[in-house]
């Protein structure tokens, strides 16, 4: 199945960038291990979407609970 997440910051943009390597990190390689199909920010810049393709929609959150945005509680996830 192939899931939509949206994630809305919840802090200035400048502790988004802060994390941003990382995140970028994290999405590719999920890109290389097949689990993210797409991905990019959302314009204004409050967020972004990732494609996620997982057998369940209970997969698909834990591993974007993975998101060091979301680790670090820098966004929402819908």
């Amino acid at each position: 199945s192939i899931f939509i997440a949206s994630l809305t910051y919840t802090v200035p943009i400048e502790r988004i960038d802060a994390v941003l390597a990382d995140h970028l990190a994290w999405l590719k390689a999920g890109h290389e291990a097949g689990k993210f199909i797409a991905w990019g920010p959302r314009e204004p810049r409050d967020g972004g979407l990732i494609f996620v393709k997982a057998p369940s929609r209970a997969e698909a959150e834990a591993l974007l609970a993975s998101d060091p945005f979301m680790l670090q509680q820098l966004a929402d996830l819908t």
